[in-house]
């Protein structure tokens, strides 16, 4: 999936890639956790975690792995200058359209840059019911 976002006067598409169980219960409401990545990282160098793999294999919670501008995520001294704020709401936003996601339960997991990310994210927004920065994000 691809968000258009409008930085420094020019729009750009940025990529957010979505994890789910293969075969989703539909009477179930999934909890949504996002993983930001750190300084020269992209979302998808959490895909090859096994276990949040086997997490989301097991149906426990649908992830998001969205990726910074420049592989970066804008804490104001970043090379990204997209405003990463309105970027996630935007996730969010379209999310929040699916049936099967749990509302109340948006999580946000972050290493590094994206910890610091997570950190800005749950300072200044009510997006998440819990946020987790850390060296090893499952710990």
């Amino acid at each position: 999936m691809y968000v258009p976002q409008n930085i420094d006067g020019e729009i750009r598409s940025r990529k957010i890639i979505i994890h789910a169980n293969e075969n989703p219960n539909p009477d179930f409401l999934y909890p949504i956790v996002f993983f930001f990545h750190g300084n020269g990282g992209r979302g998808e160098d959490w895909i090859n975690n096994s276990e949040i793999n086997g997490l989301i294999g097991e149906g426990k919670f649908i992830g998001i792995f969205p990726s910074g501008h420049n592989r970066s995520w804008n804490l104001g001294y970043e090379r990204s200058k997209a405003n990463d704020i309105l970027f996630i709401q935007s996730i969010i936003d379209s999310l929040k359209l699916q049936i099967f996601i749990d509302r109340q339960r948006i999580f946000a997991v972050g290493v590094s840059n994206g910890a610091a990310l997570v950190n800005k994210l749950g300072k200044e927004t009510d997006f998440f019911a819990s946020i987790k920065s850390s060296l090893d994000p499952l710990k």
